[in-house]
Protein backbone atom coordinates (compact mmCIF):
# COMPACT_ATOMS: atom_id res chain seq x y z
CA UNK A 1 0.00 0.00 0.00
CA UNK A 2 1.49 3.48 -1.08
CA UNK A 3 0.42 6.53 0.65
CA UNK A 4 2.28 9.91 0.82
CA UNK A 5 0.82 9.97 4.38
CA UNK A 6 3.26 6.90 5.97
CA UNK A 7 6.96 6.96 5.02
CA UNK A 8 7.28 2.86 4.70
CA UNK A 9 5.63 0.48 2.25
CA UNK A 10 5.17 -3.13 3.03
CA UNK A 11 5.04 -6.41 0.79
CA UNK A 12 2.60 -8.77 1.78
CA UNK A 13 4.48 -11.74 3.28
CA UNK A 14 7.69 -10.15 4.61
CA UNK A 15 8.55 -9.21 7.89
CA UNK A 16 8.26 -5.57 8.49
CA UNK A 17 11.09 -3.95 10.74
CA UNK A 18 9.81 -2.82 14.29
CA UNK A 19 10.90 0.86 13.88
CA UNK A 20 9.49 1.52 9.74
CA UNK A 21 6.02 0.36 11.80
CA UNK A 22 6.68 2.50 14.55
CA UNK A 23 7.29 5.64 12.09
CA UNK A 24 4.44 4.64 10.24
CA UNK A 25 2.11 4.76 13.28
CA UNK A 26 3.92 8.11 14.44
CA UNK A 27 3.04 9.85 10.70
CA UNK A 28 -0.27 8.87 11.17
CA UNK A 29 -0.99 10.17 14.38
CA UNK A 30 0.75 13.61 13.38
CA UNK A 31 -1.75 13.32 10.44
CA UNK A 32 -4.59 12.68 12.57
CA UNK A 33 -3.80 15.22 15.16
CA UNK A 34 -3.43 17.67 12.33
CA UNK A 35 -6.53 17.01 10.71
CA UNK A 36 -8.15 18.09 14.26
CA UNK A 37 -6.61 20.95 14.54
CA UNK A 38 -7.66 21.80 10.80
CA UNK A 39 -11.23 21.31 11.68
CA UNK A 40 -11.05 23.24 14.94
CA UNK A 41 -10.07 26.27 13.41
CA UNK A 42 -12.37 25.96 10.64
CA UNK A 43 -15.52 25.53 13.26
CA UNK A 44 -14.10 28.38 15.16
CA UNK A 45 -14.14 30.14 12.16
CA UNK A 46 -17.26 29.51 11.51
CA UNK A 47 -19.10 30.18 14.22
CA UNK A 48 -17.12 33.78 13.88
CA UNK A 49 -18.46 34.69 10.74
CA UNK A 50 -22.11 33.08 11.77
CA UNK A 51 -22.09 35.75 14.40
CA UNK A 52 -21.32 38.19 12.07
CA UNK A 53 -23.87 37.46 9.59
CA UNK A 54 -26.13 37.24 12.72
CA UNK A 55 -24.87 41.03 13.61
CA UNK A 56 -26.16 42.07 9.93
CA UNK A 57 -29.27 40.49 10.13
CA UNK A 58 -29.67 42.35 13.55
CA UNK A 59 -28.94 45.57 11.64
CA UNK A 60 -30.68 44.65 8.52
CA UNK A 61 -34.11 44.45 10.46
CA UNK A 62 -33.83 47.49 12.55
CA UNK A 63 -33.30 49.48 8.94
CA UNK A 64 -36.69 48.03 8.13
CA UNK A 65 -38.22 48.44 10.97
CA UNK A 66 -37.64 52.26 10.35
CA UNK A 67 -39.75 53.91 9.09
CA UNK A 68 -42.39 51.42 7.49
CA UNK A 69 -42.51 49.27 10.75
CA UNK A 70 -43.11 50.43 14.39
CA UNK A 71 -44.45 48.99 17.14
CA UNK A 72 -47.73 50.74 17.94
CA UNK A 73 -46.59 51.42 21.82
CA UNK A 74 -44.28 53.79 19.66
CA UNK A 75 -46.59 55.88 17.07
CA UNK A 76 -49.95 57.45 17.14
CA UNK A 77 -52.25 59.52 15.08
CA UNK A 78 -51.29 57.54 11.85
CA UNK A 79 -53.00 54.77 9.34
CA UNK A 80 -51.37 52.04 9.70
CA UNK A 81 -53.61 49.75 7.19
CA UNK A 82 -55.83 50.26 4.08
CA UNK A 83 -57.03 48.06 1.09
CA UNK A 84 -55.09 47.43 -1.90
CA UNK A 85 -57.93 47.04 -4.42
CA UNK A 86 -56.95 48.60 -7.48
CA UNK A 87 -53.98 46.68 -9.84
CA UNK A 88 -52.70 48.20 -13.07
CA UNK A 89 -49.90 48.33 -15.55
CA UNK A 90 -48.92 51.67 -17.49
CA UNK A 91 -47.17 51.13 -21.06
CA UNK A 92 -46.72 53.68 -23.65
CA UNK A 93 -50.22 55.16 -24.16
CA UNK A 94 -51.75 52.47 -22.85
CA UNK A 95 -53.52 51.88 -19.34
CA UNK A 96 -54.51 48.75 -18.25
CA UNK A 97 -56.58 47.90 -15.38
CA UNK A 98 -56.10 44.56 -14.05
CA UNK A 99 -58.48 41.90 -13.27
CA UNK A 100 -58.88 41.37 -9.42
CA UNK A 101 -58.88 44.85 -9.52
CA UNK A 102 -62.04 45.80 -7.25
CA UNK A 103 -64.22 49.57 -7.81
CA UNK A 104 -66.53 50.99 -5.90
CA UNK A 105 -70.01 51.51 -7.49
CA UNK A 106 -72.86 53.64 -6.25
CA UNK A 107 -76.04 52.54 -7.39
CA UNK A 108 -79.01 53.88 -6.29
CA UNK A 109 -80.74 54.70 -3.00
CA UNK A 110 -82.77 51.89 -2.89
CA UNK A 111 -81.62 48.48 -0.58
CA UNK A 112 -80.67 45.70 -3.42
CA UNK A 113 -78.35 42.91 -1.38
CA UNK A 114 -80.45 40.26 -1.85
CA UNK A 115 -80.59 41.16 -5.53
CA UNK A 116 -76.99 41.38 -5.76
CA UNK A 117 -75.71 38.91 -3.11
CA UNK A 118 -71.70 38.50 -2.81
CA UNK A 119 -70.31 36.05 -5.40
CA UNK A 120 -73.13 37.57 -8.13
CA UNK A 121 -72.64 38.75 -11.34
CA UNK A 122 -72.93 42.54 -11.18
CA UNK A 123 -74.18 44.56 -14.77
CA UNK A 124 -71.99 42.46 -16.62
CA UNK A 125 -69.81 38.96 -16.84
CA UNK A 126 -66.87 41.73 -16.24
CA UNK A 127 -67.81 42.30 -13.16
CA UNK A 128 -68.14 40.05 -9.66
CA UNK A 129 -70.24 41.28 -6.70
CA UNK A 130 -67.87 40.71 -3.02
CA UNK A 131 -69.44 43.18 -0.93
CA UNK A 132 -72.33 45.58 -0.49
CA UNK A 133 -73.46 48.33 1.72
CA UNK A 134 -76.55 50.26 2.53
CA UNK A 135 -77.07 53.42 4.60
CA UNK A 136 -78.41 56.36 4.65
CA UNK A 137 -75.90 57.38 1.61
CA UNK A 138 -77.21 54.80 -0.80
CA UNK A 139 -76.46 51.15 -2.21
CA UNK A 140 -72.65 50.81 -2.77
CA UNK A 141 -71.29 47.48 -4.63
CA UNK A 142 -67.50 46.48 -4.27
CA UNK A 143 -66.88 44.69 -8.33
CA UNK A 144 -64.46 42.79 -9.14
CA UNK A 145 -63.24 42.67 -12.30
CA UNK A 146 -62.98 39.36 -14.21
CA UNK A 147 -60.50 40.68 -17.03
CA UNK A 148 -57.74 42.99 -17.68
CA UNK A 149 -59.89 46.61 -19.60
CA UNK A 150 -57.50 48.93 -21.42
CA UNK A 151 -57.69 51.96 -22.75
CA UNK A 152 -55.29 53.80 -25.71
CA UNK A 153 -56.99 56.90 -26.54
CA UNK A 154 -54.05 58.86 -28.01
CA UNK A 155 -56.78 62.46 -28.38
CA UNK A 156 -55.09 64.28 -25.23
CA UNK A 157 -53.99 67.47 -24.17
CA UNK A 158 -51.53 68.52 -21.07
CA UNK A 159 -54.28 67.59 -18.55
CA UNK A 160 -55.14 65.51 -15.50
CA UNK A 161 -58.37 62.88 -15.64
CA UNK A 162 -59.84 60.49 -13.25
CA UNK A 163 -59.94 56.91 -14.98
CA UNK A 164 -62.67 55.30 -13.61
CA UNK A 165 -64.71 51.86 -15.32
CA UNK A 166 -68.17 51.60 -17.11
CA UNK A 167 -69.61 48.68 -15.81
CA UNK A 168 -70.41 47.19 -19.35
CA UNK A 169 -66.30 46.72 -19.48
CA UNK A 170 -64.80 49.86 -20.72
CA UNK A 171 -62.18 52.50 -19.08
CA UNK A 172 -62.74 55.93 -19.41
CA UNK A 173 -61.30 59.28 -18.64
CA UNK A 174 -63.06 62.50 -18.39
CA UNK A 175 -61.07 65.59 -17.32
CA UNK A 176 -64.02 67.18 -15.24
CA UNK A 177 -65.36 65.33 -12.06
CA UNK A 178 -68.72 67.28 -10.49
CA UNK A 179 -70.46 66.01 -7.73
CA UNK A 180 -74.02 67.62 -6.38
CA UNK A 181 -77.25 67.58 -6.70
CA UNK A 182 -78.00 68.96 -9.55
CA UNK A 183 -79.33 67.86 -13.08
CA UNK A 184 -76.70 69.50 -15.30
CA UNK A 185 -73.11 69.70 -15.46
CA UNK A 186 -71.18 73.03 -15.58
CA UNK A 187 -70.07 71.94 -18.94
CA UNK A 188 -69.33 69.36 -21.07
CA UNK A 189 -67.61 66.43 -21.03
CA UNK A 190 -67.76 65.78 -17.21
CA UNK A 191 -68.47 62.67 -15.18
CA UNK A 192 -70.90 63.94 -12.31
CA UNK A 193 -71.44 61.93 -9.13
CA UNK A 194 -74.97 62.85 -7.62
CA UNK A 195 -74.93 62.49 -4.34
CA UNK A 196 -79.28 62.71 -4.03
CA UNK A 197 -79.69 59.65 -6.20
CA UNK A 198 -76.39 58.27 -5.51
CA UNK A 199 -75.31 57.21 -8.88
CA UNK A 200 -72.87 59.10 -11.64
CA UNK A 201 -73.60 60.09 -14.67
CA UNK A 202 -72.26 61.66 -18.14
CA UNK A 203 -72.41 64.80 -19.76
CA UNK A 204 -71.04 64.64 -23.15
CA UNK A 205 -72.23 66.80 -26.02
CA UNK A 206 -74.79 68.79 -23.62
CA UNK A 207 -74.28 70.19 -19.96
CA UNK A 208 -77.40 67.33 -19.75
CA UNK A 209 -76.45 64.03 -17.18
CA UNK A 210 -77.15 61.10 -18.55
CA UNK A 211 -77.22 57.99 -16.09
CA UNK A 212 -77.86 55.25 -19.11
CA UNK A 213 -74.87 53.70 -18.18
CA UNK A 214 -73.70 52.18 -14.27
CA UNK A 215 -70.21 54.34 -13.87
CA UNK A 216 -67.77 53.41 -10.69
CA UNK A 217 -65.96 55.71 -8.43
CA UNK A 218 -62.93 57.05 -9.52
CA UNK A 219 -59.88 54.81 -8.64
CA UNK A 220 -56.46 57.11 -9.72
CA UNK A 221 -55.04 60.59 -10.70
CA UNK A 222 -53.70 60.27 -13.92
CA UNK A 223 -51.80 62.85 -16.25
CA UNK A 224 -52.35 63.03 -19.96
CA UNK A 225 -49.99 65.09 -22.64
CA UNK A 226 -50.30 66.07 -26.20
CA UNK A 227 -49.97 61.64 -27.32
CA UNK A 228 -51.65 60.12 -24.89
CA UNK A 229 -54.76 60.18 -21.70
CA UNK A 230 -52.22 58.17 -19.54
CA UNK A 231 -48.80 59.78 -19.63
CA UNK A 232 -48.22 59.49 -15.85
CA UNK A 233 -50.11 57.74 -12.65
CA UNK A 234 -49.89 60.65 -10.31
CA UNK A 235 -51.71 58.60 -7.24
CA UNK A 236 -54.08 55.78 -6.70
CA UNK A 237 -56.63 55.84 -4.77
CA UNK A 238 -56.15 52.86 -2.42
CA UNK A 239 -58.39 53.37 0.91
CA UNK A 240 -59.90 56.93 -0.01
CA UNK A 241 -60.28 59.27 -2.62
CA UNK A 242 -62.52 62.02 -4.19
CA UNK A 243 -64.92 62.73 -7.28
CA UNK A 244 -66.51 66.82 -7.74
CA UNK A 245 -66.44 67.41 -3.98
CA UNK A 246 -67.33 64.89 -2.05
CA UNK A 247 -64.51 62.73 -0.82
CA UNK A 248 -64.61 58.63 0.25
CA UNK A 249 -62.96 56.42 2.94
CA UNK A 250 -63.11 52.82 2.11
CA UNK A 251 -63.76 49.84 4.49
CA UNK A 252 -60.74 48.70 5.93
CA UNK A 253 -59.25 51.56 6.88
CA UNK A 254 -57.01 51.39 10.02
CA UNK A 255 -55.64 54.21 12.08
CA UNK A 256 -54.63 55.12 15.14
CA UNK A 257 -56.32 57.70 17.48
CA UNK A 258 -54.56 59.19 19.81
CA UNK A 259 -55.59 58.66 23.55
CA UNK A 260 -52.60 59.89 25.63
CA UNK A 261 -49.60 57.71 27.29
CA UNK A 262 -49.46 54.43 28.88
CA UNK A 263 -48.39 54.17 32.89
CA UNK A 264 -44.66 53.37 31.09
CA UNK A 265 -44.59 56.37 28.66
CA UNK A 266 -45.64 54.40 25.88
CA UNK A 267 -48.22 55.77 23.47
CA UNK A 268 -51.85 54.88 24.23
CA UNK A 269 -54.12 54.88 20.97
CA UNK A 270 -57.89 53.53 20.08
CA UNK A 271 -57.48 51.46 17.67
CA UNK A 272 -59.99 51.49 14.87
CA UNK A 273 -60.98 50.40 11.61
CA UNK A 274 -63.57 51.97 9.58
CA UNK A 275 -66.10 49.29 9.29
CA UNK A 276 -68.29 51.11 6.54
CA UNK A 277 -67.73 53.38 3.04
CA UNK A 278 -67.95 56.99 4.72
CA UNK A 279 -68.53 59.95 2.67
CA UNK A 280 -68.14 63.54 2.86
CA UNK A 281 -69.26 66.48 0.64
CA UNK A 282 -67.86 69.82 0.96
CA UNK A 283 -69.78 72.77 1.00
CA UNK A 284 -69.66 74.13 -2.51
CA UNK A 285 -69.17 77.35 -3.94
CA UNK A 286 -68.17 78.94 -6.70
CA UNK A 287 -65.61 80.99 -5.61
CA UNK A 288 -64.62 78.91 -2.33
CA UNK A 289 -60.84 78.21 -2.42
CA UNK A 290 -59.06 76.41 0.26
CA UNK A 291 -55.58 74.44 -0.07
CA UNK A 292 -54.29 72.17 2.54
CA UNK A 293 -58.01 71.80 3.96
CA UNK A 294 -57.50 68.61 6.91
CA UNK A 295 -59.68 65.76 6.48
CA UNK A 296 -60.07 64.16 10.10
CA UNK A 297 -61.36 60.58 11.19
CA UNK A 298 -64.08 60.12 13.90
CA UNK A 299 -65.08 56.85 14.75
CA UNK A 300 -67.74 56.23 12.28
CA UNK A 301 -67.70 60.18 10.59
CA UNK A 302 -65.47 61.75 8.40
CA UNK A 303 -65.07 65.33 8.97
CA UNK A 304 -63.53 69.11 7.29
CA UNK A 305 -64.85 71.25 10.27
CA UNK A 306 -61.43 72.44 10.33
CA UNK A 307 -60.30 75.63 8.72
CA UNK A 308 -57.75 75.61 5.86
CA UNK A 309 -54.31 75.10 7.30
CA UNK A 310 -55.72 75.19 10.92
CA UNK A 311 -54.15 71.58 11.83
CA UNK A 312 -51.54 71.24 14.01
CA UNK A 313 -49.38 69.65 15.32
CA UNK A 314 -47.67 71.50 18.32
CA UNK A 315 -46.24 70.51 22.24
CA UNK A 316 -48.65 74.59 23.18
CA UNK A 317 -52.31 75.79 22.36
CA UNK A 318 -51.76 77.29 19.14
CA UNK A 319 -51.40 80.95 18.87
CA UNK A 320 -53.32 83.14 17.84
CA UNK A 321 -56.37 81.62 18.62
CA UNK A 322 -59.00 80.73 15.71
CA UNK A 323 -62.40 79.16 15.60
CA UNK A 324 -61.98 75.66 13.47
CA UNK A 325 -58.88 74.49 15.00
CA UNK A 326 -57.98 70.99 15.40
CA UNK A 327 -54.55 70.46 17.00
CA UNK A 328 -53.03 67.24 18.41
CA UNK A 329 -50.75 68.10 21.96
CA UNK A 330 -47.58 66.26 21.67
CA UNK A 331 -47.27 66.27 25.06
CA UNK A 332 -49.91 64.24 26.29
CA UNK A 333 -50.97 62.67 22.58
CA UNK A 334 -54.46 64.10 22.94
CA UNK A 335 -56.54 65.31 20.28
CA UNK A 336 -58.74 68.81 20.92
CA UNK A 337 -60.92 70.86 18.44
CA UNK A 338 -62.00 74.71 18.88
CA UNK A 339 -65.56 75.16 17.27
CA UNK A 340 -67.27 78.90 16.48
CA UNK A 341 -65.53 80.30 19.79
CA UNK A 342 -61.65 80.47 19.61
CA UNK A 343 -59.41 78.99 22.14
CA UNK A 344 -62.32 76.74 23.61
CA UNK A 345 -60.70 73.55 23.10
CA UNK A 346 -62.56 70.19 23.76
CA UNK A 347 -61.09 66.90 23.50
CA UNK A 348 -61.97 64.61 20.47
CA UNK A 349 -60.83 61.48 19.46
CA UNK A 350 -59.73 61.46 15.46
CA UNK A 351 -57.21 60.41 13.22
CA UNK A 352 -55.73 63.08 10.86
CA UNK A 353 -55.81 61.51 7.44
CA UNK A 354 -54.48 64.00 5.38
CA UNK A 355 -55.10 67.91 3.48
CA UNK A 356 -57.23 68.21 0.31
CA UNK A 357 -56.77 71.09 -1.81
CA UNK A 358 -60.08 72.08 -3.08
CA UNK A 359 -60.74 75.10 -5.95
CA UNK A 360 -63.37 76.63 -7.13
CA UNK A 361 -65.84 74.38 -5.07
CA UNK A 362 -64.16 71.14 -6.33
CA UNK A 363 -61.32 68.62 -4.55
CA UNK A 364 -58.17 69.30 -7.21
CA UNK A 365 -56.07 66.46 -5.44
CA UNK A 366 -55.70 64.88 -1.85
CA UNK A 367 -52.34 64.14 0.00
CA UNK A 368 -52.71 60.89 2.31
CA UNK A 369 -50.62 60.40 5.58
CA UNK A 370 -48.00 57.96 4.96
CA UNK A 371 -49.55 54.36 6.15
CA UNK A 372 -47.06 53.07 9.10
CA UNK A 373 -47.00 48.98 9.12
CA UNK A 374 -47.01 47.52 12.53
CA UNK A 375 -45.01 44.82 12.82
CA UNK A 376 -44.80 41.45 14.52
CA UNK A 377 -42.80 38.34 14.66
CA UNK A 378 -43.91 36.98 11.45
CA UNK A 379 -43.21 39.69 10.07
CA UNK A 380 -39.71 40.46 10.68
CA UNK A 381 -39.39 36.39 10.25
CA UNK A 382 -40.78 37.52 7.00
CA UNK A 383 -38.43 39.62 6.23
CA UNK A 384 -35.22 36.99 7.39
CA UNK A 385 -36.52 34.63 5.18
CA UNK A 386 -36.76 36.88 1.86
CA UNK A 387 -33.32 37.72 2.82
CA UNK A 388 -31.64 34.05 2.92
CA UNK A 389 -32.64 30.52 1.34
CA UNK A 390 -32.07 27.84 3.25
CA UNK A 391 -32.60 24.07 2.59
CA UNK A 392 -32.68 21.85 5.79
CA UNK A 393 -31.84 18.69 4.27
CA UNK A 394 -28.94 16.18 4.99
CA UNK A 395 -26.78 17.50 2.27
CA UNK A 396 -27.89 20.91 2.92
CA UNK A 397 -27.14 25.03 2.93
CA UNK A 398 -28.17 28.49 3.76
CA UNK A 399 -27.51 31.32 1.00
CA UNK A 400 -26.41 34.41 2.89
CA UNK A 401 -28.17 37.80 1.36
CA UNK A 402 -24.56 38.78 0.60
CA UNK A 403 -23.51 36.12 -1.04
CA UNK A 404 -21.79 33.77 1.31
CA UNK A 405 -22.95 29.87 1.15
CA UNK A 406 -22.66 27.79 3.88
CA UNK A 407 -23.20 24.06 2.48
CA UNK A 408 -22.69 20.43 4.62
CA UNK A 409 -23.76 17.10 3.99
CA UNK A 410 -22.12 13.73 4.61
CA UNK A 411 -20.30 11.11 2.19
CA UNK A 412 -17.61 8.32 1.92
CA UNK A 413 -14.90 8.55 -0.26
CA UNK A 414 -15.33 9.97 -3.81
CA UNK A 415 -16.81 12.85 -5.15
CA UNK A 416 -19.02 15.27 -3.76
CA UNK A 417 -21.18 16.91 -5.55
CA UNK A 418 -22.27 20.13 -3.97
CA UNK A 419 -26.38 21.01 -2.82
CA UNK A 420 -25.74 24.11 -4.84
CA UNK A 421 -22.35 25.61 -6.44
CA UNK A 422 -20.09 28.23 -5.62
CA UNK A 423 -18.56 31.13 -7.45
CA UNK A 424 -15.09 30.56 -6.85
CA UNK A 425 -13.25 27.44 -6.24
CA UNK A 426 -11.37 28.43 -3.36
CA UNK A 427 -13.97 28.28 -1.01
CA UNK A 428 -12.86 25.92 2.49
CA UNK A 429 -14.05 22.45 3.75
CA UNK A 430 -13.68 20.92 7.18
CA UNK A 431 -14.07 16.92 7.95
CA UNK A 432 -15.56 14.99 10.58
CA UNK A 433 -15.38 11.37 11.10
CA UNK A 434 -18.97 10.13 12.59
CA UNK A 435 -18.62 9.35 16.51
CA UNK A 436 -18.95 5.24 15.40
CA UNK A 437 -16.35 4.99 12.61
CA UNK A 438 -12.97 6.18 14.16
CA UNK A 439 -10.51 7.82 12.73
CA UNK A 440 -9.79 9.63 9.36
CA UNK A 441 -6.27 8.77 9.64
CA UNK A 442 -5.32 11.43 7.45
CA UNK A 443 -8.39 12.03 5.18
CA UNK A 444 -8.08 15.15 2.71
CA UNK A 445 -9.44 16.92 0.30
CA UNK A 446 -8.24 17.09 -3.54
CA UNK A 447 -9.60 18.33 -7.03
CA UNK A 448 -11.76 21.33 -6.08
CA UNK A 449 -14.05 22.83 -8.27
CA UNK A 450 -17.31 25.50 -7.65
CA UNK A 451 -20.01 22.16 -7.96
CA UNK A 452 -17.72 19.46 -6.62
CA UNK A 453 -14.69 17.93 -4.23
CA UNK A 454 -13.16 14.68 -3.67
CA UNK A 455 -12.64 13.32 -0.30
CA UNK A 456 -9.47 10.59 -0.08
CA UNK A 457 -9.39 9.07 3.01
CA UNK A 458 -7.44 5.46 3.75
CA UNK A 459 -10.70 4.08 4.48
CA UNK A 460 -14.28 3.89 3.46
CA UNK A 461 -15.39 5.84 6.47
CA UNK A 462 -18.52 8.02 6.10
CA UNK A 463 -17.50 11.78 6.70
CA UNK A 464 -19.50 14.84 7.74
CA UNK A 465 -18.22 17.48 5.56
CA UNK A 466 -19.11 21.17 6.30
CA UNK A 467 -17.65 24.25 3.48
CA UNK A 468 -17.73 27.94 3.31
CA UNK A 469 -17.10 29.75 0.10
CA UNK A 470 -19.21 32.16 -2.13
Amino acid sequence: MANSLIPYSFVPGTKAMASEVNANFLALANSVEEGKQYTDESIEKFNTELEARLEEYDGFVAEKLQPNLSNSLNISNCIIEQPQRIRYTLEKTKLTIKAGSVVIVPYGIVDLREKHPIGSTFISENFKVVDTQFTSKGFFVWAELQKDISNTNTSATTSERQPYLYLNGSLGGMVNMESGTSNTASSIYTIYYNTATNRIGVATNTTTISYDNVISFPFMRVMGNSQTYWADVLQVFNGMGFIGNTFWLDKGVKVLMPDGFNTDGTYKNIQYVSEALLLNTFDKSSTWTRNRQPIMLYRGTLSTNVSSNRYYEAYSDPDPKSAYVTWLNLCNNTMYHAEATAGEYSKITACFLGYADAELGKIKSFSPRQVLKVADIYEVQRLIQAYNTVSKSTNGYVKLGDGIIIQWGQHANGTVTLPVPFSISSYRVALSTQANQGSHYGATIESKTTTTFKLVANYSYTSDWIAIGY
